[in-house]
């Protein structure tokens, strides 16, 4: 069965007649009468029966119409789907980034893309840590959040500053500075968030690049266990809601491959 021969049904059909239906579609009347009877060949059963200069539908007939016209519809739809697809404009983007960025970062872009774009999902996929940027070009996902960095194969937008601050101690001999070199804190025990975490990473990014970053220093309202003791180290959070002064480079970025897949 084609869906060539479920148009040809449904204009005979509407017609009442193979000659206006060969008409309407613009095919010769034989090829049209041939492929009817094709599909009722196939089918076992009889569509059409003669009525006075015309057709008429059978009663199987009747009751498959309303079946050629769904699956007729069906088959318009997904055309049309594919277009759009074609076009950008439908299917399914999916994002890889740390839970963090989904309010800080994502969540207003997401729904501003939404409102423009409807017949578009996102499906954001989350991590406690940032994603490996490889995951876009394996092609497993269209967009990764990450620290800025060049790889030609990649094309970046900034998102946003991350900022860090230092937790200490009350009594601790910083406790009344505004700011502190990242220089100051190098041989310092640091407590950060694991290998993967943005923190981690902006730490190790800032303590290579030498003295001229800097953070600033936030008083945590409860400290965690680990320092509620002094002389136990500094913590490193990393958090929207920190007073500080911007990293010297953008670090909230969103990477894509360069050309779209």
């Amino acid at each position: 069965m084609e869906l060539r021969q479920l148009r040809y049904l449904v204009a005979v059909a509407r017609e009442g007649s193979f000659l206006r239906a060969a008409a309407t579609l613009d095919v010769p009347q034989p090829s049209l009468w041939r492929s009817i009877k094709a599909l009722e060949a196939e089918l076992g059963i009889a569509l059409f029966k003669r009525s006075g200069r015309g057709v008429q539908l059978t009663g199987a007939g009747n009751q498959l119409l309303p079946r050629a016209h769904y699956l007729l519809n069906r088959a318009e739809s997904v055309s049309q789907f594919a277009h759009e697809l074609a076009r950008g404009r439908a299917g399914v983007v999916t994002v890889a980034c740390a839970y963090p960025h989904v309010p800080r970062f994502l969540a207003p872009l997401i729904g501003t893309f939404r409102s423009a774009h409807p017949a578009i999902h996102v499906a954001v996929h989350e991590y406690s840590g940032l994603p490996a940027i490889e995951q876009v070009l394996n092609g497993d996902v269209d967009l990764v959040t990450g620290l800025g960095q060049v790889d030609q194969r990649l094309a970046g937008h900034q998102l946003g500053d991350v900022r860090l601050a230092v937790v200490t101690s009350d009594d601790h001999p910083w406790r009344g500075r505004s700011h502190v070199l990242v220089a100051e804190l190098r041989g310092q025990p640091v407590l950060t968030g694991p290998a993967d975490s943005l923190t981690r990473r902006c730490w190790s990014r800032r303590c290579g690049q030498g003295a001229s970053g800097s953070t600033s220093r936030r008083r945590a309202s409860t400290p965690p266990p680990s320092l509620r003791s002094p002389g136990q180290g500094w913590a490193w959070p990393s958090s929207p809601t920190t007073t500080s002064v911007p990293t010297t480079r953008p670090d909230g970025q969103c990477w894509s491959t360069s050309t779209p897949r």
